[in-house]
């Protein structure tokens, strides 16, 4: 895989870029390590812990431009989007392991074509992409308020 044209790219949205990448490809692929035996475990027990590794993350962060919050922002945005999980106010629930791995898969790809497709992925569409995509929606913002708080 190569790596984004540093003159090409908005270094602030690369960087955000390569955070949400570094989540998700492995996130992705977990099913498939666990079947070649790469790791142990179950998916169900992995995809839990998903959403909790990116709920500490959340609670530590400050988002005022971290790059760590906006990475995990935008995996939660995709995952409340699909109904993959879901918040009730008090805990998360994953309604569906299987699209859960296929939001994680399809996010690794969206992320992954940046890279691929560098001419036809200028600054402005990464910096609108960053701008559109890791902002925590609504859905995102209520958890994350949560989750500092509690």
């Amino acid at each position: 895989m190569k790596s984004l044209d540093d003159t090409k790219f908005d270094p602030r949205s690369k960087v955000t870029l390569d955070e949400v990448k570094a989540e998700v490809v492995f996130r992705s692929l977990v099913p498939s390590i666990i079947e070649r035996g790469g790791i142990s475990g179950d998916p169900k027990k992995w995809a839990v812990a998903g959403p909790a590794n990116i709920l500490q993350v959340i609670s530590d962060q400050n988002e005022e431009g971290d790059h760590y919050f906006l990475a995990n922002c935008f995996i939660l945005n995709t995952l409340f989007e699909s109904g993959a999980i879901e918040f009730d106010g008090k805990e998360v629930a994953i309604n569906d392991y299987e699209k859960y791995y296929e939001i994680q898969k399809n996010v690794a790809e969206e992320v992954l074509s940046f890279y691929k497709d560098q001419k036809n992925s200028g600054a402005n569409t990464l910096r609108d992409w960053v701008r559109n995509k890791c902002k925590p929606s609504e859905k995102t913002r209520a958890l994350a308020d949560f989750v500092k708080t509690n």
